[in-house]
Protein backbone atom coordinates (compact mmCIF):
# COMPACT_ATOMS: atom_id res chain seq x y z
CA UNK A 1 0.00 0.00 0.00
CA UNK A 2 1.54 3.26 -0.89
CA UNK A 3 -0.25 7.29 -0.63
CA UNK A 4 -0.30 9.81 -2.56
CA UNK A 5 -1.64 13.62 -2.04
CA UNK A 6 -4.85 12.84 -3.91
CA UNK A 7 -5.30 8.89 -2.44
CA UNK A 8 -4.43 5.30 -1.90
CA UNK A 9 -2.56 3.18 -4.20
CA UNK A 10 -3.48 -0.94 -3.17
CA UNK A 11 -1.59 -3.80 -4.46
CA UNK A 12 -2.39 -7.05 -4.15
CA UNK A 13 0.60 -9.86 -5.55
CA UNK A 14 -0.08 -13.07 -7.04
CA UNK A 15 0.54 -14.88 -3.95
CA UNK A 16 -1.91 -12.83 -1.81
CA UNK A 17 -5.46 -14.05 -1.37
CA UNK A 18 -8.88 -12.07 -0.84
CA UNK A 19 -8.33 -11.81 2.84
CA UNK A 20 -5.03 -9.31 2.04
CA UNK A 21 -7.39 -7.47 -0.04
CA UNK A 22 -9.97 -7.19 2.50
CA UNK A 23 -7.20 -6.21 4.88
CA UNK A 24 -5.78 -3.28 2.67
CA UNK A 25 -9.14 -2.22 2.18
CA UNK A 26 -9.87 -0.94 5.52
CA UNK A 27 -10.66 2.70 4.42
CA UNK A 28 -11.90 1.99 0.73
CA UNK A 29 -13.06 5.65 0.47
CA UNK A 30 -9.48 6.72 -0.11
CA UNK A 31 -8.66 4.26 -2.62
CA UNK A 32 -7.29 5.81 -5.78
CA UNK A 33 -5.57 3.10 -7.99
CA UNK A 34 -6.26 -0.62 -7.58
CA UNK A 35 -3.55 -3.03 -8.49
CA UNK A 36 -4.44 -6.89 -9.38
CA UNK A 37 -2.45 -7.62 -11.79
CA UNK A 38 -2.25 -11.47 -12.02
CA UNK A 39 -4.18 -11.72 -9.31
CA UNK A 40 -6.41 -14.95 -9.26
CA UNK A 41 -9.14 -15.23 -6.52
CA UNK A 42 -11.38 -18.02 -6.59
CA UNK A 43 -14.28 -15.59 -4.73
CA UNK A 44 -15.34 -13.84 -7.88
CA UNK A 45 -18.15 -12.41 -6.03
CA UNK A 46 -16.72 -11.19 -3.36
CA UNK A 47 -13.94 -8.99 -5.14
CA UNK A 48 -16.21 -7.35 -7.34
CA UNK A 49 -18.18 -6.62 -3.88
CA UNK A 50 -14.52 -5.28 -2.88
CA UNK A 51 -13.87 -3.47 -6.23
CA UNK A 52 -17.35 -1.76 -6.11
CA UNK A 53 -16.55 -0.25 -2.49
CA UNK A 54 -13.92 1.44 -3.57
CA UNK A 55 -15.91 4.60 -4.89
CA UNK A 56 -13.26 7.27 -5.63
CA UNK A 57 -11.36 4.71 -8.01
CA UNK A 58 -10.09 6.27 -10.59
CA UNK A 59 -7.45 3.56 -11.90
CA UNK A 60 -8.14 -0.34 -11.89
CA UNK A 61 -5.59 -2.57 -12.97
CA UNK A 62 -6.40 -5.95 -13.31
CA UNK A 63 -4.84 -7.60 -16.39
CA UNK A 64 -4.49 -11.09 -15.87
CA UNK A 65 -7.07 -11.39 -13.76
CA UNK A 66 -9.82 -14.03 -13.73
CA UNK A 67 -12.39 -11.56 -13.76
CA UNK A 68 -15.55 -12.03 -16.50
CA UNK A 69 -15.73 -8.95 -18.45
CA UNK A 70 -19.35 -8.26 -18.16
CA UNK A 71 -19.28 -7.87 -14.25
CA UNK A 72 -16.17 -5.51 -14.53
CA UNK A 73 -18.02 -3.44 -16.72
CA UNK A 74 -21.13 -3.95 -14.90
CA UNK A 75 -19.39 -2.57 -11.16
CA UNK A 76 -17.60 -0.20 -13.22
CA UNK A 77 -20.55 1.48 -14.40
CA UNK A 78 -22.79 1.08 -11.41
CA UNK A 79 -20.39 1.82 -8.50
CA UNK A 80 -17.11 3.48 -9.80
CA UNK A 81 -18.04 7.13 -11.23
CA UNK A 82 -14.35 8.49 -11.23
CA UNK A 83 -13.29 5.51 -12.89
CA UNK A 84 -10.52 7.07 -15.46
CA UNK A 85 -8.21 4.01 -16.30
CA UNK A 86 -8.72 0.54 -16.75
CA UNK A 87 -6.76 -2.74 -17.75
CA UNK A 88 -8.15 -6.18 -18.26
CA UNK A 89 -7.54 -9.32 -20.40
CA UNK A 90 -9.60 -11.11 -22.95
CA UNK A 91 -8.46 -14.41 -22.94
CA UNK A 92 -11.09 -17.12 -23.39
CA UNK A 93 -10.89 -19.16 -26.58
CA UNK A 94 -13.73 -21.00 -26.34
CA UNK A 95 -16.82 -19.75 -28.73
CA UNK A 96 -19.59 -20.40 -26.20
CA UNK A 97 -17.65 -18.96 -23.82
CA UNK A 98 -16.72 -15.47 -25.44
CA UNK A 99 -20.57 -15.27 -27.28
CA UNK A 100 -21.79 -15.92 -23.71
CA UNK A 101 -19.91 -13.09 -22.17
CA UNK A 102 -20.76 -10.69 -25.34
CA UNK A 103 -24.48 -11.70 -24.26
CA UNK A 104 -24.17 -10.50 -20.94
CA UNK A 105 -22.84 -7.42 -22.11
CA UNK A 106 -25.69 -6.70 -24.38
CA UNK A 107 -28.03 -7.15 -21.36
CA UNK A 108 -26.32 -4.87 -18.92
CA UNK A 109 -26.03 -2.40 -21.58
CA UNK A 110 -30.06 -3.04 -22.03
CA UNK A 111 -30.26 -2.44 -18.41
CA UNK A 112 -28.03 0.61 -17.56
CA UNK A 113 -28.95 4.08 -16.78
CA UNK A 114 -28.13 6.84 -19.12
CA UNK A 115 -25.39 8.27 -17.08
CA UNK A 116 -22.13 8.15 -18.83
CA UNK A 117 -18.81 6.28 -18.26
CA UNK A 118 -16.00 8.95 -17.16
CA UNK A 119 -13.32 5.92 -18.65
CA UNK A 120 -10.82 7.44 -20.25
CA UNK A 121 -8.09 5.29 -20.89
CA UNK A 122 -8.42 1.33 -21.55
CA UNK A 123 -5.55 -1.01 -22.00
CA UNK A 124 -6.87 -4.41 -23.21
CA UNK A 125 -4.66 -8.07 -23.73
CA UNK A 126 -6.47 -9.80 -26.42
CA UNK A 127 -5.91 -13.69 -26.58
CA UNK A 128 -8.52 -15.84 -29.40
CA UNK A 129 -9.93 -13.93 -32.53
CA UNK A 130 -13.45 -14.14 -31.14
CA UNK A 131 -12.03 -11.73 -28.27
CA UNK A 132 -12.27 -8.64 -30.60
CA UNK A 133 -16.17 -9.45 -30.90
CA UNK A 134 -16.12 -8.63 -27.37
CA UNK A 135 -13.81 -6.11 -27.06
CA UNK A 136 -15.93 -4.21 -29.51
CA UNK A 137 -19.54 -4.68 -27.39
CA UNK A 138 -17.47 -3.32 -24.10
CA UNK A 139 -16.07 -0.20 -25.77
CA UNK A 140 -20.00 0.58 -25.92
CA UNK A 141 -19.67 1.30 -22.20
CA UNK A 142 -16.84 3.97 -22.93
CA UNK A 143 -17.98 7.14 -25.11
CA UNK A 144 -15.68 9.60 -23.76
CA UNK A 145 -12.75 6.87 -24.00
CA UNK A 146 -9.70 8.81 -25.79
CA UNK A 147 -7.08 6.41 -25.33
CA UNK A 148 -6.86 2.76 -26.29
CA UNK A 149 -3.93 0.07 -25.68
CA UNK A 150 -4.70 -3.19 -27.24
CA UNK A 151 -1.87 -5.79 -27.01
CA UNK A 152 -2.34 -9.34 -28.68
CA UNK A 153 -1.30 -12.19 -26.96
CA UNK A 154 -1.09 -15.92 -27.75
CA UNK A 155 -3.97 -17.53 -29.46
CA UNK A 156 -5.55 -16.45 -32.87
CA UNK A 157 -4.29 -15.05 -36.05
CA UNK A 158 -2.03 -11.58 -36.45
CA UNK A 159 -3.59 -11.24 -39.68
CA UNK A 160 -7.20 -11.16 -37.97
CA UNK A 161 -5.65 -9.43 -35.33
CA UNK A 162 -4.26 -6.30 -37.88
CA UNK A 163 -7.65 -6.15 -39.45
CA UNK A 164 -10.09 -5.41 -35.94
CA UNK A 165 -7.57 -3.31 -34.80
CA UNK A 166 -7.74 -1.08 -38.08
CA UNK A 167 -11.25 -1.43 -37.58
CA UNK A 168 -11.20 -0.01 -34.38
CA UNK A 169 -8.40 2.43 -35.54
CA UNK A 170 -10.30 3.74 -37.66
CA UNK A 171 -14.33 3.86 -36.27
CA UNK A 172 -13.35 5.37 -32.95
CA UNK A 173 -12.50 9.02 -34.62
CA UNK A 174 -12.83 10.34 -30.75
CA UNK A 175 -9.16 8.45 -29.69
CA UNK A 176 -6.60 10.67 -29.35
CA UNK A 177 -3.96 7.52 -28.95
CA UNK A 178 -4.73 4.20 -30.23
CA UNK A 179 -1.73 1.94 -29.58
CA UNK A 180 -1.09 -1.98 -30.95
CA UNK A 181 1.70 -4.62 -29.67
CA UNK A 182 1.51 -8.30 -30.56
CA UNK A 183 2.94 -10.99 -29.48
CA UNK A 184 2.13 -13.47 -32.19
CA UNK A 185 4.01 -14.62 -34.98
CA UNK A 186 3.75 -12.96 -38.31
CA UNK A 187 2.51 -14.97 -41.54
CA UNK A 188 4.46 -14.96 -44.63
CA UNK A 189 3.48 -13.34 -46.88
CA UNK A 190 2.00 -10.57 -45.20
CA UNK A 191 -0.35 -8.83 -46.93
CA UNK A 192 -1.08 -5.43 -45.68
CA UNK A 193 -3.96 -3.01 -46.60
CA UNK A 194 -2.08 -0.29 -48.53
CA UNK A 195 -5.19 1.74 -48.10
CA UNK A 196 -4.32 2.25 -44.57
CA UNK A 197 -1.27 3.26 -43.00
CA UNK A 198 -2.30 1.90 -39.89
CA UNK A 199 -2.31 -1.82 -41.34
CA UNK A 200 0.89 -1.16 -42.96
CA UNK A 201 2.97 -0.26 -40.43
CA UNK A 202 1.43 -3.05 -38.23
CA UNK A 203 2.45 -5.58 -40.31
CA UNK A 204 6.09 -4.72 -40.45
CA UNK A 205 7.08 -4.55 -36.85
CA UNK A 206 3.67 -5.47 -34.70
CA UNK A 207 3.83 -3.03 -32.84
CA UNK A 208 2.06 0.70 -33.25
CA UNK A 209 1.57 3.70 -31.61
CA UNK A 210 -0.56 6.50 -33.42
CA UNK A 211 -1.28 10.13 -31.68
CA UNK A 212 -4.34 11.56 -34.04
CA UNK A 213 -4.07 14.92 -32.61
CA UNK A 214 -0.67 15.56 -34.48
CA UNK A 215 -0.53 12.31 -37.14
CA UNK A 216 2.46 10.96 -35.80
CA UNK A 217 3.58 7.65 -35.58
CA UNK A 218 5.66 5.55 -34.13
CA UNK A 219 6.82 3.34 -36.86
CA UNK A 220 8.28 5.39 -39.74
CA UNK A 221 10.52 4.58 -42.87
CA UNK A 222 14.11 5.62 -43.76
CA UNK A 223 13.48 7.58 -46.10
CA UNK A 224 11.05 9.78 -44.41
CA UNK A 225 13.69 10.45 -41.62
CA UNK A 226 16.22 11.02 -43.89
CA UNK A 227 14.71 14.03 -46.07
CA UNK A 228 14.43 17.05 -43.88
CA UNK A 229 11.13 18.61 -45.49
CA UNK A 230 9.15 15.59 -44.39
CA UNK A 231 10.71 14.82 -40.90
CA UNK A 232 11.92 17.61 -38.69
CA UNK A 233 10.88 16.32 -35.38
CA UNK A 234 10.58 12.15 -34.41
CA UNK A 235 9.29 10.89 -31.03
CA UNK A 236 11.10 9.51 -27.91
CA UNK A 237 10.46 5.91 -29.13
CA UNK A 238 10.77 5.02 -32.82
CA UNK A 239 10.85 2.18 -35.14
CA UNK A 240 13.40 2.78 -38.13
CA UNK A 241 12.39 0.77 -41.23
CA UNK A 242 15.32 0.72 -44.05
CA UNK A 243 14.66 -1.55 -47.52
CA UNK A 244 17.74 -2.30 -48.95
CA UNK A 245 18.08 -1.11 -52.34
CA UNK A 246 21.22 1.08 -53.99
CA UNK A 247 19.60 3.98 -51.74
CA UNK A 248 19.99 2.35 -48.71
CA UNK A 249 23.58 4.25 -47.53
CA UNK A 250 22.83 7.24 -48.63
CA UNK A 251 20.04 7.50 -46.86
CA UNK A 252 22.07 6.55 -43.97
CA UNK A 253 24.36 9.41 -44.16
CA UNK A 254 21.02 11.80 -44.69
CA UNK A 255 19.09 10.53 -41.69
CA UNK A 256 22.38 11.32 -39.46
CA UNK A 257 20.91 14.89 -38.83
CA UNK A 258 22.16 15.55 -34.77
CA UNK A 259 19.26 17.53 -33.40
CA UNK A 260 16.71 14.77 -34.95
CA UNK A 261 17.89 12.52 -32.50
CA UNK A 262 18.49 14.64 -29.52
CA UNK A 263 14.94 13.25 -27.76
CA UNK A 264 15.02 9.49 -29.04
CA UNK A 265 15.37 6.89 -25.95
CA UNK A 266 13.86 3.91 -27.70
CA UNK A 267 15.00 2.91 -31.05
CA UNK A 268 14.42 -0.38 -33.35
CA UNK A 269 16.20 -0.27 -36.53
CA UNK A 270 14.95 -2.72 -38.79
CA UNK A 271 16.55 -3.83 -42.68
CA UNK A 272 14.16 -5.56 -45.18
CA UNK A 273 14.52 -6.73 -48.13
CA UNK A 274 12.38 -4.70 -51.42
CA UNK A 275 10.10 -7.63 -51.58
CA UNK A 276 8.03 -9.03 -49.22
CA UNK A 277 7.69 -12.21 -50.59
CA UNK A 278 11.66 -12.62 -50.08
CA UNK A 279 11.43 -15.46 -47.00
CA UNK A 280 15.11 -14.12 -46.28
CA UNK A 281 16.45 -10.69 -44.20
CA UNK A 282 18.48 -8.55 -46.29
CA UNK A 283 22.34 -8.08 -44.72
CA UNK A 284 24.42 -5.25 -44.21
CA UNK A 285 27.81 -5.85 -46.04
CA UNK A 286 31.58 -4.26 -45.38
CA UNK A 287 29.70 -0.99 -47.87
CA UNK A 288 27.54 -0.35 -44.99
CA UNK A 289 30.49 0.69 -42.27
CA UNK A 290 31.30 3.88 -42.64
CA UNK A 291 27.81 4.95 -43.64
CA UNK A 292 26.63 3.16 -40.56
CA UNK A 293 29.51 4.34 -37.95
CA UNK A 294 28.40 7.62 -38.74
CA UNK A 295 24.90 7.09 -38.35
CA UNK A 296 25.28 5.13 -34.82
CA UNK A 297 27.76 8.07 -33.88
CA UNK A 298 24.80 10.60 -33.71
CA UNK A 299 21.29 8.76 -33.54
CA UNK A 300 22.33 6.70 -30.43
CA UNK A 301 23.61 9.15 -28.52
CA UNK A 302 20.92 9.09 -25.94
CA UNK A 303 19.58 6.14 -26.76
CA UNK A 304 18.97 3.68 -23.78
CA UNK A 305 16.81 0.87 -24.86
CA UNK A 306 18.35 -0.66 -28.91
CA UNK A 307 16.36 -2.97 -30.99
CA UNK A 308 18.90 -4.43 -34.12
CA UNK A 309 17.01 -7.83 -34.13
CA UNK A 310 15.84 -7.70 -37.42
CA UNK A 311 18.81 -5.90 -38.85
CA UNK A 312 21.39 -8.52 -40.13
CA UNK A 313 25.05 -7.91 -41.15
CA UNK A 314 26.93 -10.14 -42.99
CA UNK A 315 30.54 -11.75 -41.66
CA UNK A 316 32.48 -9.17 -42.87
CA UNK A 317 30.81 -6.33 -41.11
CA UNK A 318 31.50 -6.34 -37.08
CA UNK A 319 28.90 -4.79 -35.47
CA UNK A 320 30.87 -4.61 -31.78
CA UNK A 321 33.45 -2.50 -33.88
CA UNK A 322 30.61 0.22 -34.55
CA UNK A 323 28.61 0.52 -31.28
CA UNK A 324 31.93 1.65 -29.72
CA UNK A 325 31.47 2.75 -26.05
CA UNK A 326 31.12 5.94 -25.61
CA UNK A 327 28.00 5.88 -27.87
CA UNK A 328 26.61 3.06 -25.87
CA UNK A 329 27.24 4.62 -22.19
CA UNK A 330 23.64 5.02 -21.55
CA UNK A 331 22.35 1.97 -23.08
CA UNK A 332 20.22 -0.56 -20.72
CA UNK A 333 18.44 -2.51 -23.11
CA UNK A 334 19.56 -4.17 -26.19
CA UNK A 335 18.66 -6.66 -28.69
CA UNK A 336 20.64 -8.15 -32.00
CA UNK A 337 20.21 -11.12 -34.18
CA UNK A 338 22.88 -13.91 -33.97
CA UNK A 339 24.88 -12.08 -36.70
CA UNK A 340 26.04 -9.61 -34.62
CA UNK A 341 28.01 -11.71 -32.15
CA UNK A 342 30.63 -13.66 -34.59
CA UNK A 343 32.32 -15.37 -31.54
CA UNK A 344 32.53 -16.26 -28.00
CA UNK A 345 34.90 -13.43 -27.87
CA UNK A 346 32.58 -10.44 -29.24
CA UNK A 347 29.83 -11.80 -26.75
CA UNK A 348 32.30 -11.11 -23.73
CA UNK A 349 32.98 -7.19 -25.95
CA UNK A 350 29.59 -6.65 -25.16
CA UNK A 351 30.27 -5.63 -21.30
CA UNK A 352 32.84 -3.22 -22.25
CA UNK A 353 30.62 -1.48 -24.82
CA UNK A 354 27.97 -1.92 -22.96
CA UNK A 355 28.89 -1.12 -19.07
CA UNK A 356 25.52 -0.25 -17.76
CA UNK A 357 23.65 -3.18 -19.96
CA UNK A 358 20.84 -4.79 -17.75
CA UNK A 359 18.16 -6.47 -20.50
CA UNK A 360 20.11 -8.23 -23.28
CA UNK A 361 17.82 -10.32 -25.98
CA UNK A 362 19.35 -12.43 -29.33
CA UNK A 363 17.02 -13.62 -31.26
CA UNK A 364 16.06 -14.16 -35.01
CA UNK A 365 12.73 -11.59 -35.06
CA UNK A 366 10.02 -12.97 -36.89
CA UNK A 367 9.32 -10.04 -38.56
CA UNK A 368 7.41 -9.36 -41.58
CA UNK A 369 7.55 -13.10 -42.41
CA UNK A 370 11.01 -13.39 -43.20
CA UNK A 371 12.40 -16.55 -41.41
CA UNK A 372 15.85 -16.59 -42.27
CA UNK A 373 19.14 -15.26 -42.25
CA UNK A 374 22.41 -16.48 -44.42
CA UNK A 375 24.57 -15.27 -41.65
CA UNK A 376 23.29 -16.73 -39.32
CA UNK A 377 23.09 -20.02 -40.88
CA UNK A 378 26.53 -19.65 -41.68
CA UNK A 379 26.85 -19.33 -37.70
CA UNK A 380 24.79 -22.11 -37.20
CA UNK A 381 27.15 -24.68 -39.09
CA UNK A 382 30.11 -23.21 -38.57
CA UNK A 383 29.80 -23.76 -34.79
CA UNK A 384 27.37 -26.41 -34.29
CA UNK A 385 29.43 -29.46 -32.42
CA UNK A 386 32.48 -27.21 -31.87
CA UNK A 387 31.71 -24.57 -29.34
CA UNK A 388 33.83 -23.86 -26.58
CA UNK A 389 32.93 -25.84 -23.46
CA UNK A 390 32.16 -23.54 -20.66
CA UNK A 391 34.78 -23.15 -18.27
CA UNK A 392 33.14 -25.69 -15.86
CA UNK A 393 30.65 -28.16 -17.64
CA UNK A 394 28.03 -28.08 -14.85
CA UNK A 395 27.90 -24.55 -13.68
CA UNK A 396 26.71 -21.13 -15.44
CA UNK A 397 29.79 -18.68 -14.45
CA UNK A 398 28.02 -15.52 -13.01
CA UNK A 399 30.88 -13.26 -14.66
CA UNK A 400 29.14 -10.07 -15.82
CA UNK A 401 26.68 -9.36 -12.78
CA UNK A 402 25.00 -5.96 -14.73
CA UNK A 403 22.38 -8.07 -16.47
CA UNK A 404 19.60 -8.81 -14.73
CA UNK A 405 17.88 -10.42 -18.17
CA UNK A 406 18.78 -12.81 -20.71
CA UNK A 407 16.57 -14.00 -23.87
CA UNK A 408 17.71 -16.28 -26.30
CA UNK A 409 15.19 -16.99 -29.19
CA UNK A 410 16.08 -19.31 -32.23
CA UNK A 411 20.02 -18.83 -31.79
CA UNK A 412 22.56 -22.00 -32.59
CA UNK A 413 22.90 -24.22 -29.16
CA UNK A 414 26.34 -23.25 -29.36
CA UNK A 415 25.97 -19.79 -29.21
CA UNK A 416 23.55 -20.15 -26.40
CA UNK A 417 26.27 -21.25 -24.62
CA UNK A 418 28.39 -18.82 -25.28
CA UNK A 419 25.74 -16.59 -23.30
CA UNK A 420 24.90 -18.41 -21.07
CA UNK A 421 28.45 -19.14 -19.50
CA UNK A 422 29.19 -15.32 -19.81
CA UNK A 423 25.84 -13.70 -18.54
CA UNK A 424 25.11 -16.42 -15.70
CA UNK A 425 24.09 -13.84 -13.06
CA UNK A 426 21.24 -13.25 -14.51
CA UNK A 427 18.00 -13.47 -12.68
CA UNK A 428 15.30 -13.77 -15.35
CA UNK A 429 16.23 -16.37 -18.33
CA UNK A 430 14.25 -16.84 -21.11
CA UNK A 431 15.03 -19.20 -23.29
CA UNK A 432 13.28 -20.34 -26.51
CA UNK A 433 13.26 -22.13 -29.83
CA UNK A 434 16.94 -23.04 -29.95
CA UNK A 435 18.40 -24.83 -33.04
CA UNK A 436 18.43 -28.16 -32.94
CA UNK A 437 16.94 -30.65 -30.16
CA UNK A 438 18.97 -33.18 -28.89
CA UNK A 439 18.80 -35.45 -25.66
CA UNK A 440 22.71 -34.65 -25.25
CA UNK A 441 21.78 -31.07 -25.64
CA UNK A 442 19.45 -31.35 -23.67
CA UNK A 443 20.90 -32.68 -21.04
CA UNK A 444 23.97 -30.82 -20.96
CA UNK A 445 21.23 -27.29 -20.49
CA UNK A 446 19.38 -29.00 -17.93
CA UNK A 447 23.18 -29.89 -16.19
CA UNK A 448 23.91 -25.96 -16.45
CA UNK A 449 20.51 -24.42 -15.42
CA UNK A 450 21.08 -26.63 -12.31
CA UNK A 451 24.06 -25.47 -11.03
CA UNK A 452 22.29 -21.49 -11.63
CA UNK A 453 22.09 -19.73 -7.92
CA UNK A 454 21.43 -16.46 -9.45
CA UNK A 455 17.72 -17.06 -11.73
CA UNK A 456 14.76 -16.13 -9.81
CA UNK A 457 12.48 -16.20 -12.87
CA UNK A 458 13.11 -19.21 -15.78
CA UNK A 459 11.00 -19.29 -19.18
CA UNK A 460 11.67 -22.15 -21.19
CA UNK A 461 9.98 -22.22 -24.71
CA UNK A 462 10.16 -25.21 -27.51
CA UNK A 463 8.56 -27.25 -29.61
CA UNK A 464 9.40 -30.40 -28.58
CA UNK A 465 10.12 -29.81 -24.30
CA UNK A 466 9.27 -32.79 -22.37
CA UNK A 467 7.52 -30.92 -19.32
CA UNK A 468 7.42 -33.91 -17.40
CA UNK A 469 11.38 -35.25 -17.95
CA UNK A 470 12.94 -35.98 -14.92
CA UNK A 471 16.38 -34.71 -15.97
CA UNK A 472 14.54 -30.84 -16.02
CA UNK A 473 12.78 -31.94 -12.56
CA UNK A 474 15.76 -32.77 -10.77
CA UNK A 475 17.41 -29.27 -12.27
CA UNK A 476 14.57 -27.29 -11.21
CA UNK A 477 15.12 -28.61 -7.67
CA UNK A 478 18.33 -27.58 -7.51
CA UNK A 479 17.74 -23.96 -8.71
CA UNK A 480 17.63 -22.41 -4.84
CA UNK A 481 16.86 -18.74 -6.04
CA UNK A 482 13.50 -19.63 -8.78
CA UNK A 483 10.88 -18.26 -7.56
CA UNK A 484 8.77 -18.09 -11.25
CA UNK A 485 8.58 -20.76 -13.84
CA UNK A 486 7.12 -21.00 -16.86
CA UNK A 487 7.42 -24.03 -19.30
CA UNK A 488 5.96 -23.82 -23.09
CA UNK A 489 5.80 -26.99 -25.30
CA UNK A 490 3.86 -27.87 -28.19
CA UNK A 491 4.46 -31.65 -26.75
CA UNK A 492 0.61 -33.36 -26.78
CA UNK A 493 -0.06 -33.94 -23.06
CA UNK A 494 -2.84 -35.04 -20.93
CA UNK A 495 -4.92 -32.93 -18.77
CA UNK A 496 -4.03 -35.46 -15.83
CA UNK A 497 -0.49 -35.81 -17.09
CA UNK A 498 0.20 -31.88 -17.00
CA UNK A 499 -1.75 -31.58 -13.33
CA UNK A 500 0.72 -34.24 -12.49
CA UNK A 501 3.91 -32.78 -13.76
CA UNK A 502 2.98 -29.29 -11.97
CA UNK A 503 2.69 -31.80 -8.70
CA UNK A 504 5.67 -33.33 -9.62
CA UNK A 505 7.44 -30.01 -9.59
CA UNK A 506 6.46 -28.26 -6.76
CA UNK A 507 6.95 -31.14 -4.71
CA UNK A 508 10.67 -31.21 -5.36
CA UNK A 509 10.98 -27.32 -5.42
CA UNK A 510 9.39 -26.35 -3.03
CA UNK A 511 11.04 -22.41 -3.18
CA UNK A 512 8.60 -22.01 -6.27
CA UNK A 513 6.26 -19.10 -5.80
CA UNK A 514 4.17 -19.69 -9.55
CA UNK A 515 4.46 -21.86 -11.86
CA UNK A 516 2.85 -21.17 -15.15
CA UNK A 517 2.43 -24.33 -18.45
CA UNK A 518 1.57 -24.43 -22.00
CA UNK A 519 0.93 -27.20 -23.50
CA UNK A 520 -1.16 -29.23 -26.66
CA UNK A 521 -4.03 -31.70 -25.75
CA UNK A 522 -2.87 -34.54 -26.75
CA UNK A 523 -6.69 -35.31 -28.09
CA UNK A 524 -7.82 -32.23 -29.83
CA UNK A 525 -4.50 -30.34 -29.81
CA UNK A 526 -5.85 -27.04 -28.64
CA UNK A 527 -3.62 -24.90 -26.58
CA UNK A 528 -4.15 -25.93 -22.55
CA UNK A 529 -2.39 -24.37 -19.84
CA UNK A 530 -2.12 -24.68 -16.06
CA UNK A 531 -0.84 -22.30 -13.51
CA UNK A 532 -0.11 -22.92 -9.73
CA UNK A 533 0.79 -20.54 -7.07
CA UNK A 534 1.91 -20.68 -3.79
CA UNK A 535 -0.31 -19.51 -1.27
CA UNK A 536 -0.97 -19.74 2.65
CA UNK A 537 -3.31 -22.76 2.23
CA UNK A 538 -2.45 -25.41 -0.05
CA UNK A 539 -3.79 -24.58 -3.56
CA UNK A 540 -4.77 -26.68 -6.25
CA UNK A 541 -3.20 -26.07 -9.81
CA UNK A 542 -5.72 -24.14 -11.95
CA UNK A 543 -6.58 -25.15 -15.86
CA UNK A 544 -7.29 -22.75 -18.11
CA UNK A 545 -6.84 -19.38 -16.45
CA UNK A 546 -5.25 -15.96 -17.45
CA UNK A 547 -1.81 -15.89 -18.91
CA UNK A 548 0.87 -14.45 -16.51
CA UNK A 549 3.53 -11.75 -17.12
CA UNK A 550 6.35 -14.76 -17.06
CA UNK A 551 5.15 -16.92 -20.26
CA UNK A 552 6.11 -14.32 -22.78
CA UNK A 553 9.34 -15.07 -24.62
CA UNK A 554 8.89 -11.85 -27.03
CA UNK A 555 10.88 -9.05 -27.04
CA UNK A 556 9.50 -5.09 -26.44
CA UNK A 557 13.32 -3.37 -26.41
CA UNK A 558 13.15 -0.38 -28.00
CA UNK A 559 9.79 -0.81 -29.04
CA UNK A 560 6.21 0.22 -27.26
CA UNK A 561 5.66 -1.61 -24.29
CA UNK A 562 2.52 -3.48 -23.49
CA UNK A 563 1.92 -3.90 -19.92
CA UNK A 564 2.07 -6.60 -17.30
CA UNK A 565 4.18 -8.84 -20.05
CA UNK A 566 8.14 -9.05 -17.86
CA UNK A 567 8.98 -11.14 -14.95
CA UNK A 568 10.20 -8.43 -12.82
CA UNK A 569 6.43 -6.94 -12.57
CA UNK A 570 6.04 -10.35 -10.51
Amino acid sequence: MAGSAEGVIVRVSMNEGMSDLVQRLINPDSVIELVLRNCVFKEQKELLTQIGRCVRLRRLRCSSCQLAPSQLFQVANEWLPKLDELELSLFDTFIEAVDSEICNVRRIASRRATSRSSLRRLYVEVGGNGNFKLLRELLGFCPNLNELRVHVVRGGTFSDAVFQCARLHDELVRLEHFTFTSELPVPFPCEPDFSSVFSVAAAVCANVRHVKWDDSWSCIGLRQIANPDRVRTVPPQLVVVAIMNNETEALFRAAGRRHLWTHVHELCLMLLPPMHTDPFYQAAGGAFRNCLFAFFSVALEQVVELNLSAFHVRPELDLMELLHKRTLSRLQGFSAPPCAFRSQSAVRRLVAICPNLRDLDVRIQRVQGHYGCASCQLLLFRNEGSAQPPSNPGVLSPRCNGIARLTLCDVPFSVLLWFLECYGAAVTLRLAHWCFFESQQYGRLCGLLGGNGAIRCLVIQHTHLPIGDEHLQASLSLMTSLRHLCLLTSMPVCDSDAMLYVHQIVARASQLECVHIHYKHVTYGSEERVTWLQRRQPEVPLRGGPCFACCSSATFIGLVKPVNRDCEML
